[in-house]
């Protein structure tokens, strides 16, 4: 994680990737590694990461908020409503990334965006 917060994404890989092999069920080092990814544009290693996080941990709101960020890049703003609602279903509380996260913007001005924050009781100013 100190090489991820250093915004060191290659070492950050490197050692997500050690944890990985070291204990192949590890969900979190696939979820942050699929972030490193993600940082670094690499999007189809990204979402290997996190559909196997979201496999090993189904029940991570976070890895549900990521795979929505990721498919919004993507372009696949279908996909992104159906994880942004799996999100706030297990919990997903960070309102302040579903207002700024850069990765979203693509997907805020869906129609269906705002329809599935008030499913959930979330509104943002």
């Amino acid at each position: 994680m100190t090489y991820a917060s250093l915004k060191d994404f290659d070492n950050a890989i490197k050692e997500f990737t050690r944890a990985i092999e070291l204990s192949p069920k590890y969900a979190v080092a696939y979820a942050n590694r699929g972030v490193a990814y993600m940082q670094q544009k690499k999007l189809n290693l990204a979402l290997d990461d996190l559909k196997k996080a979201a496999e090993l941990n189904p029940q991570d709101n976070m890895v549900r908020y990521n795979l929505a960020a990721l498919y919004t890049l993507q372009g696949q703003k279908d996909r992104a409503l159906d994880s942004l609602d799996k999100a706030l279903e297990l919990g997903f509380n960070q309102y302040d990334a579903l207002r700024n996260d850069p990765d979203l913007r693509g997907l805020r001005d869906h129609p269906e965006f705002q329809k599935v924050l008030e499913k959930h009781k979330v509104f943002l100013k």
